[in-house]
């Protein structure tokens, strides 16, 4: 087996641990218990969740990019097929291209921020994210103190 095969699989054993460890935590398990079904330390079972947790929100965070893009162009597509009709002076066409237009504003990022009561922290996540990937790291330890 050559070096780039060994690395590949290597690297692919590694995603499915991970994707084992964050089963195991989502079904209750500490990290040491997670560790000892796994072959690894508990520090090891932690670091697992975590890099596993990191790469869903950001392939969330890319699938997010990739829809707005796509509603991006079919905004794009239906303001062209308006944009004469406006031009010509169709009042009813008008407010449609205004609508497109505000949408895609909104969907780009173009107008003011609207208040929202969720914040983002420093790191780009909002609280409900954060609250949930805590409520998956942390909802064993309560019951490890408690044996």
């Amino acid at each position: 087996m050559n070096r780039e095969t060994e690395e590949s699989g290597r690297r692919l054993q590694a995603r499915e641990r991970e994707a084992q460890a964050v089963e195991l935590r989502k079904n209750g398990l500490s990290y040491a218990a997670i560790g000892a079904e796994l072959g690894i330390s508990d520090e090891g079972a932690r670091k697992a969740c975590k890099r596993a947790l990191e790469r869903m929100l950001s392939e969330l965070q890319e699938s997010a990019e990739e829809l707005r893009e796509i509603e991006l162009g079919r905004l794009d597509h239906m303001q062209t097929a308006l944009w004469q009709k406006a031009l010509d002076g169709d009042c009813q066409t008008i407010d449609r291209v205004l609508r497109i237009m505000q949408r895609r504003a909104k969907l780009a990022g173009l107008d003011a921020p609207e208040r929202v009561e969720q914040t983002i922290n420093e790191a780009g996540y909002t609280d409900d994210q954060i609250q949930e990937a805590a409520r998956i790291l942390t909802c064993t330890e309560s019951q490890e103190t408690n044996k």
